[in-house]
């Protein structure tokens, strides 16, 4: 197997000359997504991972069985959902945070692909740091030769 250019499954984001990000989306079509951006700052190259988190929503206090009626479906439903908002809701204001998780399924081609982007985006980016440094050194020649 070999990485492909255009990727399959890895979306490029906004390409900028210090930083590139691309953005992942889930195999399962669940409509969640990664979104890493590989930057240059004075720390050297970093990635940064982003990622929208959901809490439970699939938990049930009530079990649903799919014999009853839509009534009885609906208000099920409905109990399930506000128990578990107002739960969240709960949680963050006795320990001021709520801890919530998030995956994103890769297929193997696209886990091959996501690794070659990250590699093409740090030697460009190295690329571009270290001439960042040589017009910094071009600099610094050109003033002590002019007697600055």
């Amino acid at each position: 197997m070999i990485a492909q250019k255009p990727a399959e499954g890895i979306l490029a984001g906004t390409q900028w000359q210090k930083s590139k990000t691309f953005v992942v989306p889930c195999t399962c079509h669940c409509g969640s997504k990664v979104t890493l951006s590989i930057d240059v700052d004075d720390f050297g190259i970093t990635t940064h991972i982003f990622s929208n988190t959901k809490t439970a929503y699939w938990r049930e206090q009530l079990k649903i069985t799919y014999k009853e009626s839509w009534l009885v479906l609906s208000l099920k439903y409905a109990y399930n959902d506000w128990y578990n908002r107002l739960g969240i809701c709960w949680t963050a204001l006795t320990k001021g945070y709520v801890e919530t998780e998030e995956y994103v399924m890769l297929s193997k081609q696209q886990t091959l692909n996501l690794s070659q982007a990250l590699l093409d985006s740090i030697a460009t980016l190295e690329n571009f740091e270290k001439e960042a440094e040589e017009e910094v050194i071009d600099v610094t020649y050109h003033k002590q030769t002019l007697g600055d």
